[in-house]
């Protein structure tokens, strides 16, 4: 690893990796076996509960144009990615319902071995089948493009939408998320208690807290929303008879739509497995009086070690590891760990850093994820604790959203963020909410200011500051 080919593509806020180990489907044989290609190399560098992911760009690039130009003729591998992971989805659901809200976590650490092996396996599986979408957009946009450039180059004439609502139209999933299943029981129960027993963990993201009792009630106040996916299926029929798409373009919004659902369905059913994995921390750090922020910095098969024989690394060792490491995953959740000057000088030899001229910047762009214009004043919210910054009204700035910060969100009149495609969580949420979004500026973040006044083009993609 001589050559600086690495080059960071992704960054995350509020993220460990005894949680997100299990999402590293990218560099797996798994993800080889599936593509019929080496998968593509990764690293992760970790610092506190920041992480900054570096690959092959050239790689990353070449790969997703040939996931790009399989789905134009090779539909039928990714409806078979949806079929598998629907059967994984609903097992992992029924496990996760059955642990509840974890009032009773007194499980012997056999069983706990059998359900960390059974849930950490089956959400890396997910992650494996849902990443090939985000092989084909995140970073270079090529899946977008191709989708966008089908609808630029059509007579749009005869349909009253403009070309980014008829992109999020023709992309959006057919079939229910976990959490709209969720929404649909708690409409017909109104109990409360008994939805959080089972759904508390739908936005729990890689820390928590997770769905608490105020969030419902307020959704219940609100009026739950839920989309008919039948009018849906209608609305996207007469939209490709109208703009009369081709056998190829339509395998190509079929798979984006697959790409959209298996990407947000897993998100979700993984938010299950990092809400145990964090209950399986605190029971060890009860026993050892290790601080569980540095116990979420074990290595899965470390967690496993202990239940099975009291061995655990040394605290010192995982402190150094929370304040600066680098991962590099070789398969599933195994791989090096370079702590401390050890992975600093990995990075520093290995990578290499985009230098980005932000001086004077005065307007962002990025890719529409759906349509509106709006002005609000900006809130960069990152994490959890950045929550409490938003009022209504407010355009939320994010290096990328996650599922934790879905109450912030729903204040929100637009989102930007740096990271991010049409698979992304940002894109995802903002299609349900109907809420302006941008995403993939880069540079968000980095330009914008807790107090700026923006205006957020929706439509064109661009983000003006006023003052």
């Amino acid at each position: 690893m001589t050559n600086k080919k690495f080059a960071e593509i992704h960054n995350e806020v509020g993220v460990t990796p005894l949680t997100q180990s299990i999402n590293f489907g990218y560099p797996s044989k798994a993800m080889g076996k599936l593509l019929g290609v080496k998968p593509p190399r990764f690293l992760a560098a970790y610092s506190k509960e920041k992480v900054v992911l570096y690959t092959d760009v050239d790689y990353w690039i070449k790969t997703g144009k040939m996931i790009v130009k399989k789905a134009k003729i090779e539909i039928g591998f990714f409806r078979n990615l949806l079929q598998e992971s629907e059967k994984m989805k609903e097992e992992t659901i029924k496990i996760i319902h059955s642990l509840g809200r974890f009032k009773k976590f007194n499980y012997t650490n056999q069983k706990l071995i059998s359900l960390i092996k059974k849930l950490s396996y089956n959400g890396f599986r997910l992650t494996v089948y849902s990443q090939p979408g985000a092989i084909a957009d995140h970073f270079h946009n090529t899946f977008t493009d191709n989708l966008q450039n089908i609808i630029n180059n059509k007579n749009l004439s005869k349909i009253n939408l403009n070309s980014t609502d008829i992109f999020n139209v023709l992309t959006a999933p057919r079939l229910k998320m976990p959490s709209e299943i969720a929404k649909e029981e708690l409409l017909k129960t109104k109990d409360v208690n008994q939805y959080l027993d089972k759904w508390f963990w739908l936005n729990y993201g890689h820390l928590g807290p997770g769905l608490k009792r105020i969030d419902v009630l307020q959704e219940i106040k609100g009026g739950i929303k839920l989309q008919d996916k039948l009018k849906l299926a209608v609305k996207q029929q007469e939209i490709t008879s109208k703009i009369f798409l081709k056998p190829e373009e339509k395998k190509l919004f079929e798979a984006a739509r697959i790409f959209i659902y298996l990407k947000g369905m897993r998100m979700e059913v993984c938010n299950g497995v990092f809400s145990f994995l964090n209950q399986v921390a605190r029971k060890i750090a009860k026993e050892t009086k290790i601080n569980k922020k540095n116990l979420m910095y074990l290595l899965i098969p470390e967690v496993i070690e202990y239940l099975k024989t009291g061995k655990i690394p040394k605290e010192s060792v995982l402190k150094e590891r929370r304040n600066h490491s680098v991962w590099i995953f070789d398969d599933y959740y195994h791989g090096r760990i370079l702590a401390g000057a050890k992975g600093r000088k990995f990075i520093r030899e290995n990578t290499i850093s985009e230098k980005l001229n932000l001086e004077n910047q005065t307007e962002i762009k990025g890719n529409p994820a759906y349509s509106g214009k709006v002005k609000g004043i900006v809130k960069i919210v990152n994490s959890y604790k950045d929550m409490k910054k938003m009022k209504a009204g407010d355009i939320m700035v994010s290096i990328q959203t996650m599922p934790e910060l879905l109450p912030a969100m729903k204040k929100a009149a637009a989102f930007v963020t740096d990271m991010g495609g049409i698979t992304s969580h940002a894109a995802i949420v903002s299609r349900e909410l109907k809420t302006p979004c941008i995403v993939g500026t880069r540079t968000a973040t980095k330009v914008l200011h807790d107090g700026d006044l923006v205006e957020v083009d929706a439509n064109k993609g661009i983000v003006k500051i006023l003052k």
